[in-house]
């Protein structure tokens, strides 16, 4: 008898006595699942920012005249003492030469009302001048004393304003605009310069309310100075994309919060030892919040339809059902907190293929 044949006759006969037994049809698929742990959570917030020097100076002029020297660029470092420009000052050094000699004429009054005085003095104790005489010649020296102080004090704003010729550089930094020209006419509060302090660099930036809340967790009843203090060191990341080498620190938090975006100002600080960051850049401020017991899922964990995301949960009896969550982004994982609990078991792949009831092997 031909072997080949014998068996299909045998498979036959298996096939035939099947069809009386009680087979299941339910056809069972398995799944990847996953039990739900809690766990403590570190998710980089990212916030847009515009740089600044820690110190930004705009230097105007306060006096008139025209431009005689004008010594700075844009982009030029200048140090605290540098001169920036001159105005013509030949007026102003005319004023101090006129309230110069005013000063000496004074002082050549009081001098000879001090020589009447004392002689009207020496003539009283001898009873020759009456006590008016005496007390008329002190009084005419107490007036020359004041001319002498008035005319002291004239020179001094006749110097102060020869000084304002000489326009010089508050701080050390650089020089963001320079707008003006040598022979330019200028009057009080034209601008001379914009100088930045950018030894160290200030991130502006926006938080919201709920991620101001987020960063105060376990700091409760500290001053606000402490709970900066506590906050982990940021990271900048520039407009090419990559992050720049030093760390900052949020140094300021504004305790109001703006009505219409529900957000707060924040400032991060960053040392520029070596100038690479220049202010008005922009950049994005780097925050490593840390969230304590939270549910972490896998991304091929969910399935988004319309305006929810679900998971596929699976129950004592190995069915799977849906359940909505609300999730936060986090790269190939996202962060539950809503939704699940520890102990809660999950598909963790293939959820697209999932139906609600389905049995699941696992």
């Amino acid at each position: 008898m031909n072997p080949q044949k014998s068996l299909q006759s045998m498979l036959a006969i298996l096939l035939v006595t099947g069809c009386g037994l009680n087979v299941p049809q339910e056809k069972h698929t398995s799944f990847d699942t996953l039990t739900v742990k809690t766990q403590k959570v570190e998710y980089p917030a990212r916030y847009n920012a515009t740089l600044e020097g820690v110190n930004e100076v705009v230097v105007t002029t306060t006096c008139s005249g025209a431009v005689t020297e004008y010594n700075v660029d844009i982009g030029d470092h200048v140090r605290k003492g540098d001169v920036l420009a001159r105005i013509d000052e030949r007026q102003a050094r005319a004023s101090v030469d006129n309230a110069q000699a005013n000063l000496l004429a004074a002082q050549a009054s009081q001098n000879t009302a001090r020589l009447e005085m004392e002689s009207n003095r020496n003539l009283f104790q001898k009873g020759i001048v009456s006590s008016y005489m005496l007390e008329t010649a002190t009084n005419a020296y107490n007036q020359a004393a004041a001319a002498v102080a008035q005319a002291e004090a004239a020179l001094k704003a006749a110097n102060l304003q020869l000084s304002f010729c000489t326009v010089t550089s508050p701080i050390t930094g650089i020089v963001g605009s320079a707008p003006l020209n040598r022979g330019e006419q200028v009057s009080p509060g034209t601008v001379v310069a914009r100088v930045s302090e950018v030894s160290r660099i200030v991130a502006k930036f926006s938080i919201s309310e709920s991620e101001y809340l987020q960063l105060q967790e376990g700091l409760e009843g500290k001053t606000l100075k402490q709970f900066l203090t506590s906050l982990p060191d940021v990271s900048l990341e520039l407009k090419n994309g990559s992050v720049y080498k030093e760390k900052g620190r949020i140094v300021r938090i504004s305790n109001v919060v703006d009505p219409l975006t529900g957000a707060m100002r924040a400032e991060a600080e960053f040392p520029n030892p070596d100038g690479i960051l220049a202010s008005g850049n922009m950049g994005t401020v780097i925050i490593p919040f840390t969230y304590a017991d939270q549910i972490v899922i896998p991304a091929s964990a969910i399935v988004r339809q319309l305006d929810r995301t679900i998971v596929w949960k699976v129950g004592a009896d190995s069915l799977a059902h849906s359940t909505q969550v609300q999730t936060f982004d986090m790269g190939t994982s996202l962060c539950v907190f809503e939704g699940l609990k520890e102990g809660d078991v999950i598909v963790s792949s293939g959820a697209t293929n999932v139906v609600d009831g389905q049995k699941v092997i696992f």
